[in-house]
C-alpha cells in the first residue's frame, strides 16, 4: 500500500519535531550533565587507597599525648584493684603481712595449732581422691625441712633474722597441720592413728628446736657456747628424722 504526503503534512511533521527538540533541550537535567573521566587504574580496581596520614585528625586528640593517655588509664586501674598481687601460697605460705615474730609467740602458736588439732574431728568435705591432699602435705614438710635448715645456719646473735623467718615456720606448721587433719578423716583407722601420732611427734620437735634458739634462755641455763651448739644441732636432726617418718607415713595412706 503507497502512501503519499502532500506538503502540508510534511510541514506539520517539521515542526513538531523541531517543537520537541526544543522542549529536551530547556529542560535542567540535561543542560548541567557533568561527566567525570576515570583513568584506566581507576577503572580497573588498582588505583591506590588514600592513605590514613591523610585523615584529618580529630581536635580532641590534637591535644592529648599518648603518654597521659597512658598514664591516666594506669591511674584507674590502681584505683579499681583492691591490693597488689602476691606471689604463690605454694611458693611461700607466710603471707605478705606478716611481721617478724618472736620464739616465745611462735611457740605459743604452735602449741595451740596442736591443740586445736587434736580437737578437730571434721573437715570442709569428704575426698574422693587423697593425692592432692598427700601432695599438700608433702609440700609443707618440705618447706618446713628449708626454713628449719636456714634457722639451723643462722648464728644465735642474729635474732632479727630468726624472727623474720619464725612467721613462715609457723605458716607452714599450720598448712600441714590442716592437711593432715583432712586426710585422717577421710582414711582408715589405722592410718589415721600413725598419722596423728607422726604429726605430734614432728609439733613436739619443732617447739623444742625453737626454743633452743632463744639465746637469753639458753644462755642462762648453759654454762658453754659450745653446749647450746651442740643442742640446737641435736634438737634439729631429731626434727628432719620426724619430719621424714611423717612424710612415709603420709605416703603410705
Amino acid at each position: 500500500m503507497n502512501t503519499s504526503l502532500n506538503r502540508k503534512d510534511i510541514e506539520d511533521f517539521w515542526r513538531r519535531s523541531n517543537s520537541i527538540c526544543d522542549q529536551e533541550s530547556e529542560d535542567p537535567e540535561n543542560l548541567h550533565v557533568q561527566v567525570r573521566r576515570m583513568s584506566l587504574a581507576e577503572f580497573n580496581g588498582l588505583a591506590g587507597e588514600p592513605k590514613l596520614a591523610d585523615i584529618e585528625t580529630p581536635t580532641w586528640k590534637s591535644s592529648v599525648s599518648q603518654s597521659s593517655l597512658l598514664n591516666s588509664f594506669s591511674n584507674r586501674r590502681r584505683s579499681i584493684l583492691p591490693s597488689d598481687t602476691y606471689e604463690s601460697p605454694a611458693r611461700r605460705l607466710a603471707t605478705q603481712s606478716e611481721e617478724d615474730m618472736d620464739i616465745q609467740t611462735a611457740i605459743s602458736r604452735l602449741k595451740s595449732i596442736e591443740t586445736t588439732c587434736q580437737k578437730s574431728q571434721s573437715c570442709d568435705k569428704l575426698l574422693n581422691d587423697l593425692s592432692s591432699e598427700k601432695s599438700k602435705a608433702s609440700d609443707a614438710i618440705n618447706r618446713i625441712q628449708i626454713v628449719v635448715k636456714q634457722l639451723n645456719q643462722i648464728p644465735s646473735s642474729s635474732t632479727s633474722t630468726i624472727q623474720s623467718l619464725l612467721p613462715e615456720t609457723v605458716s607452714a606448721a599450720t598448712f600441714l597441720a590442716k592437711t593432715i587433719n583432712n586426710i585422717k578423716i577421710n582414711t582408715t583407722v589405722y592410718h589415721s592413728e600413725l598419722l596423728s601420732t607422726e604429726l605430734n611427734q614432728v609439733f613436739c620437735s619443732i617447739t623444742s628446736f625453737i626454743a633452743k634458739l632463744d639465746n637469753q634462755t639458753m644462755s642462762a641455763n648453759i654454762s658453754t657456747p659450745t653446749r647450746k651448739l651442740s643442742l640446737v644441732a641435736s634438737s634439729y636432726s631429731q626434727l628432719i628424722a620426724n619430719l621424714n617418718v611423717l612424710n612415709r607415713a603420709v605416703s603410705s595412706v
